[in-house]
């Protein structure tokens, strides 16, 4: 037998043996495949999208040239995350995955989850602003007679008073008006704590900033496991940020120069029959659902569906409803469900 051939021989053993293993890899992995989007979701935390994602399998051809095929593609789901990441999920053996938040360019930041279309004013002219960052450092850009231009920038390394610049670990976002002067501010979180930072003509300046550990009221302060999830009005003239973390959720607002917890409820706290549980609710949506022009949230959970409403300390779940029951012709089931 020629060396030709055995090196074919070899190559059609490796084949089978190779298709072999995909065929059993789809029937046993089904079910987990089908489970990763939300199990991916889980371990991350928030509200993001996968516009795409491929597992690959590689093999070696009698050539000794590497190639892949495509072995489990995922179909596109919500995720949760609170930066734009790119995962590996084995080296070299698998695609690496972008997954951005949705409507939102890479290096552009938007106005926070749950706040699709909300008009970012960082000056205060009523026009909008985009704020963007990139590895040199930060600035906004706003559209002029003549095109568009920075009205302010700093490079990574500024000092905003105490506030140390640096877009390889500071995360911007949400963008709202927490101070009620009728312009935005940048809430941004850091290693070191948090701070939100308001555009002063040319330049940046801190309305407020605290370090991991701080107390706003009752609220322990971690980014590391930290969540803001959105910056609406809660009926206050000023936006509140709502917050979620291992131990449960919160409402922070600006007091006095200060953050400072409007209202919060640990895991396990059943309010009005929902029980709060951050491991397994989804605060999907935040608008104003009561009529009343302050925001409730809109939460979900396996067992089905509930509107949370926070009002001054308290908060309040003035509708709720389990998996099954009909609104009218549509049938309830939060595993399947999307609400945007």
């Amino acid at each position: 037998m020629s060396r030709v051939d055995d090196l074919r021989g070899t190559h059609i053993i490796r084949r089978e043996a190779f298709d072999a293993f995909s065929s059993a890899f789809m029937r046993q992995t089904e079910e987990s495949r089908e489970g990763f989007i939300s199990a991916l979701g889980r371990s991350l935390g928030a509200d993001w999208e996968v516009a795409s994602l491929q597992v690959h399998a590689y093999r070696t051809g009698a050539d000794e040239v590497a190639f892949g095929q495509v072995l489990a593609p995922v179909r596109p789901g919500l995720v949760a995350g609170d930066t734009s990441r790119t995962f590996a999920l084995d080296r070299g053996g698998v695609r690496t995955v972008p997954i951005v938040r949705p409507g939102v360019p890479s290096g552009v930041a938007g106005p926070g989850a749950g706040q699709p279309g909300r008009r970012t004013d960082l000056d205060g002219n009523g026009t909008s602003d985009v704020l963007v960052h990139s590895p040199w450092g930060l600035g906004y850009l706003a559209l002029a007679p003549g095109g568009m231009t920075a009205p302010a920038m700093a490079a990574n390394g500024t000092r905003f008073d105490g506030w140390l610049l640096n877009t390889h670990d500071n995360r911007f976002g949400p963008i709202a008006d927490v101070d009620g002067d009728g312009r935005d501010e940048v809430v941004v979180t850091s290693p070191w704590g948090m701070g939100i930072l308001r555009f002063t003509g040319s330049t940046l300046e801190p309305v407020t900033m605290a370090p991991n550990g701080t107390r706003f009221g009752g609220w322990l302060l971690n980014t590391a496991d930290n969540h803001l999830r959105a910056a609406v009005r809660f009926g206050r003239s000023q936006d509140d940020l709502f917050i979620t973390s291992p131990w449960g959720i919160g409402v922070l607002g600006l007091s006095g120069g200060a953050l400072t917890s409007q209202v919060m409820a640990a895991n396990g706290t059943r309010i009005d029959g929902w029980i709060i549980d951050t491991n397994a609710n989804q605060f999907v949506q935040f608008n104003p659902l009561g009529g009343d022009g302050s925001a409730d949230v809109l939460v979900t959970s396996g067992w089905g569906l509930g509107v949370l409403r926070p009002r001054g300390t308290t908060f309040r779940v003035p509708f709720l409803a389990g998996n099954g029951t009909r609104f009218g012709g549509w049938l309830l089931n939060t595993a399947d469900n999307t609400f945007g």
